[in-house]
């Protein structure tokens, strides 16, 4: 090899010692007039410093020879050995390790740039870092080779290789715990948990618990709960019948369908005499009391074991299988869905129609009894308080002359009541939930004597018991909806209605009379129809006939000697009841857009808007002409 290259005298020095050095010949200075030529890897410790401060190196000549000391953290000495020995020049610079420190030999030059890699690629390097993982759901060695495949080659068994470089990681496996043991930097250690967890997690086991919460947006958390505990263990059921190798322990659980409510509630009141005896009086009807209007406590009680209700937030913890956790959520969205409400209105009448006639002869003196004196008179009166039976009175008094005195009263009584009642309540229950109007009147009932103990004697008074009458209406509103497929395009609606009307009639015994009528029926109409219901006409008549003997019997003249009473009563009873769906706003508007978008060319808003005026007025007109026909003319 030639070179041209010009070189000035005064640097020939330099320049032979950069060629030596490059080739691994060092030069010792022996006395100012000989140098030594040396190979550098025979010796080593012809240096100018041994430090281990890199301080110490920025006061040296870069082709001064050095030997630094450096130290190295612990869990990464056999990298750091590796990698210096990877990255040296074999012919100036040599590494020895030294216990666990390393011993670079090389010259200041060489030794500040193999610091410098170091220190560029593994500045951010992470310490070593031990962690146990456990294993629920697969075994130790499986999970090794599951690790293997993922970082490369990790040795299996009880043993473990160290993967040179800054990406290392090391795995035991713990037979005997059913664990692993993961050694190794903070990023790949995070990365191999995380891997086990994931691997974990897409192992289902059938029989595993989970919790999951839901917030009900629709219904209550008691009733879903409920519903859904049948249908759980109809599903557990199911999968114990499938898996029949298996023995499972099936919990049994309870479900109370008890409202709370005491069934002896409403049998009477109970009476205590002053003995201390206590007796219960029987209604005079069957409906229950109408107590006055409270709130119930929203502690309602439900004794589901997996489904638990939190009533305060609306919300429904389930403690479930993992398997029937996806059929369960596929229930509840169709459970938990906006309920549909009715608006029920009422109009109930009732005429009562008393007819009573009272005529023929009241007194009648002859002889010695008659007042003696010429009276012949008519007497109306009006009052209740008339000594006499009648209020329109024919008198005859004549005295004694060749026909004895005597004294003749006619009286004649034509009494018409005519008594209406008319209620017109409205109510707005849920779907399938019974709504119940109640309009009573609490009166007083005479139970008869009752023995009090008064000390030295026993004294009977009057004992009575409170007792409610009226109207009570209890209606359950059952809503389906239109089915196009099967020509239903209506919505319709089932009811059941349970109806009781009585009306006391008051007695001065304070033992009045009670007029019950009653309607239990179930009847399904199109929404917004009007149901009648009718056919509650009773009509009874009855007659008191008093005559003279002999004389009351003569044909022709015996309505003279004699008096006749009749009682008429007649009531009907009719109530109209038209239950409405509350549509929701967002569909009516959908509806609403529909019908719009399919009218015809020729269909003009206004022309529409008459139509559905005319037919609300001729269905007014029909529901005003049955009422007519049922009570006439006002």
């Amino acid at each position: 090899m030639q070179s041209k290259l010009p070189i000035p005298r005064e640097s020939w020095n330099e320049f032979i010692e950069i060629v030596l050095n490059q080739n691994g010949i060092g030069i010792k200075q022996i006395n100012p007039f000989a140098r030594q030529l040396f190979l550098l890897r025979n010796d080593l410790l012809t240096v100018q410093q041994i430090t281990s401060d890199p301080l110490d190196l920025k006061k040296l000549k870069d082709l001064d020879r050095v030997i630094y000391i450096f130290s190295p953290d612990p869990e990464h000495f056999k990298n750091a050995c590796y990698f210096f020995e990877r990255f040296r020049d074999p012919k100036r610079t040599f590494i020895h390790s030294i216990g666990n420190k390393i011993a670079i030999v090389a010259s200041k030059e060489e030794v500040e740039k193999i610091l410098k890699l170091y220190d560029s690629v593994w500045e951010k390097a992470s310490k070593k870092i031990s962690k146990v993982v456990s294993l629920t759901k697969i075994k130790a060695e499986e999970m090794v080779k599951i690790l293997k495949a993922y970082f490369g080659n990790i040795s299996e068994g009880d043993k473990f290789s160290v993967l040179k470089g800054v990406n290392e990681i090391a795995i035991m496996p713990l037979a005997n715990e059913n664990s692993l043991v993961l050694v190794g930097s903070q990023e790949l250690v995070n990365n191999a948990e995380n891997m086990i967890e994931t691997t974990q997690e897409q192992i289902e086991r059938p029989c595993e618990m989970t919790v999951f919460w839901y917030n009900c947006k629709h219904s209550d958390p008691a009733d879903l709960a409920e519903v859904l505990e049948k249908v759980y263990h109809s599903l557990i059921c199911y999968s114990l019948d499938n898996d029949s190798p298996k023995v499972v322990h099936q919990q049994n659980v309870t479900i109370d369908m008890n409202d709370g409510v005491d069934p002896n509630l409403y049998n009477g009141e109970v009476i205590t005499s002053p003995s201390g005896e206590t007796q219960k009086a029987s209604n005079v009807i069957d409906p229950p009391a109408a107590l006055p209007g409270t709130i119930a406590s929203v502690s309602k009680q439900t004794k589901t074991q997996n489904f638990i209700p939190h009533l305060k937030t609306g919300s429904l913890m389930m403690v479930v299988r993992k398997d029937t956790l996806t059929k369960i959520k596929e229930v509840l969205k169709k459970l938990d869905v906006p309920k549909k409400m009715v608006q029920i209105e009422v109009l109930l009448c009732e005429r009562r129609l008393l007819t009573q006639t009272n005529s023929g002869l009241s007194i009648l003196k002859i002889g010695s009894s008659a007042s003696g004196v010429r009276n012949t008179a008519i007497d109306f009166e009006a009052s209740n308080a008339s000594r006499l039976s009648g209020v329109f009175e024919f008198l005859i008094s004549r005295p004694k002359g060749s026909f004895p005195a005597f004294d003749i009263t006619y009286n004649f009584l034509l009494t018409q009541e005519d008594i209406q009642v008319n209620a017109s309540p409205s109510v707005t229950t849920v779907n399938q939930t019974p709504a119940t109007i109640s309009l009573v009147e609490e009166i007083s009932i005479n139970n008869g004597a009752a023995p009090i103990n008064n000390n030295s004697s026993i004294t009977f008074e009057k004992s009575y018991t409170r007792a409610q009458f009226g109207i009570t209406l209890v209606m359950k509103p059952t809503v389906h909806d239109p089915d196009p497929d099967q020509g239903i395009e209506d919505t319709l609606i089932t009811l059941d209605t349970n109806v009781t009307f009585d009306t006391p009639i008051n007695d001065k015994d304070d033992r009045p009379v009670i007029n019950r009528r009653h309607i239990e029926n179930q009847v399904r109409v199109v929404d917004g129809q009007t149901i009648i219901l009718g056919g509650l006409r009773r009509r009874s008549q009855d007659s008191i006939s008093n005559k003279i003997p002999f004389l009351g019997e003569i044909p022709g003249i015996a309505k003279i000697f004699g008096s006749t009473r009749m009682n008429e009563q007649m009531t009907e009873t009719f109530m109209f009841i038209t239950p409405k769906v509350i549509h929701d706003v967002k569909k009516d508007l959908e509806k609403f857009r529909t019908d719009l978008l399919s009218r015809r060319p020729g269909d003009a808003p206004e022309f529409c808007e008459r139509l559905f005026e005319a037919q609300t007025k001729q269905k007014q007109k029909l529901f005003s002409q049955s009422f007519k026909l049922f009570f006439g003319n006002p």
